[in-house]
């Protein structure tokens, strides 16, 4: 899952939002502190760091994770677990209304506003990154293939390998009935998993 699948499952404050989000933007060389330093006046950050955590590990066992990466047929070693993330959030944006009674629109507008709202409870990666990402509207623009197209090429600049996601939003969208239907399964049961609590195990 990708940025929006974890602004979904975040609870209703920005402190949670802003854990769902941090783990994503604490992994460059040391650019940034850990958040724990926030334990005491902000669990719920820390709370959102464990289920950002708990949603990725849930996401890289799941049977619909290894299935998607078949139909990439092998043409992107190693990397298409990335490439499923970030398509799975393409499904989720483009059937948002099957999933939140809140519009995509109006639900990514008070994201936004929130962590602009909290910033300085940012990781350093994430204050810098959130003016561009409000800008070019990153949460919303994952519902056309053009936003993941763009998701993916800010994704290859950042692991320094440039070009090396080309050709993969075109296998998406050439068996997008197969992956929407392994997203459907995979995140039907995380939402039931997370109802039970069993993020905090």
């Amino acid at each position: 899952m990708n940025y929006l699948a974890h602004c979904f499952f975040a609870d209703d404050s920005a402190e949670s939002l802003i854990g769902n989000l941090a783990p994503d933007f604490l992994r460059a060389r040391g650019v940034d502190i850990k958040l724990e330093r926030f334990a005491p006046e902000h669990p719920a950050i820390l709370a959102g760091m464990k289920r950002h955590r708990w949603i990725d590990i849930f996401t890289d066992e799941h049977p619909s994770m290894r299935r998607s990466c078949e139909r990439l047929g092998g043409r992107f070693p190693h990397l298409s677990p990335i490439i499923v993330d970030v398509a799975y959030d393409h499904f989720l944006a483009r059937n948002w209304n099957d999933f939140h009674p809140v519009p995509l629109g109006d639900f990514v507008r008070s994201v936004y506003a929130r962590l602009s709202e909290k910033v300085l409870l940012c990781p350093t990666l994430l204050q810098m990154a959130l003016p561009r990402m409000v800008e070019q509207n990153w949460l919303e623009s994952y519902a056309s293939p053009q936003g993941i197209e763009l998701a993916l090429t800010r994704l290859g600049r950042r692991i320094g390998r440039a070009g090396c996601f080309d050709g993969a939003v075109a296998a998406v969208i050439a068996d997008a009935a197969g992956f929407d239907a392994d997203f459907r399964e995979l995140f039907s049961e995380m939402r039931a998993e997370l109802i039970k609590g069993a993020q905090l195990i």
